[in-house]
């Protein structure tokens, strides 16, 4: 039953993070088609995206630790995460509803890796945007500031 309940917050986790790094492409074209509107709205749908994103990790984390818990499982210092549940307590599982739930696991930790990618291409395009903007207010400014017969043509 618990197996069932944990396979599905991943299939929900997955839901999300594809949501999100499809959010993260659109923030991409929107920021090199310098639409602040539509920027602003990727920007909200993420928030909303990183929320339930949150709220499905922290029930994953009860669940597992409720499996920890009703099994009476040993941690022996270790953290009570999923990888360790699956790797150490294999026998607690159901042997198909266990590659089920790793591979699921992989393929959400395959499109984690895909989003932080996108994330750093974005930071990279807005850092570099904002420096380009800086960079032509400064160019403006220096021309007002020159006299017209002082400006070369």
């Amino acid at each position: 039953m618990m197996e069932k309940e944990l396979y599905e917050l991943l299939l929900k986790e997955d839901k999300i993070i594809k949501s999100l790094i499809a959010a993260a492409k659109t923030k991409q074209k929107v920021i090199v088609e310098n639409d602040y509107n539509a920027l602003t709205k990727v920007n909200e749908n993420e928030s909303v995206l990183l929320s339930d994103l949150d709220k499905v990790s922290r029930n994953q984390q009860k669940l597992v630790s409720r499996l920890f818990d009703i099994n009476s499982l040993e941690e022996n210092g270790k953290p009570r995460i999923l990888p360790i549940l699956i790797n150490d307590y294999k026998e607690i599982f159901n042997t198909a509803q266990l590659l089920k739930i790793n591979e699921l696991r992989l393929e959400v930790r395959d499109q984690v890796k895909v989003l932080t990618a996108l994330n750093h291409q974005n930071r990279f395009l807005i850092e570099h945007a904002s420096s380009l903007v800086k960079e032509t207010i400064s160019l403006l400014l220096k021309t007002r500031k020159t006299s017209l017969i002082d400006r070369k043509i």
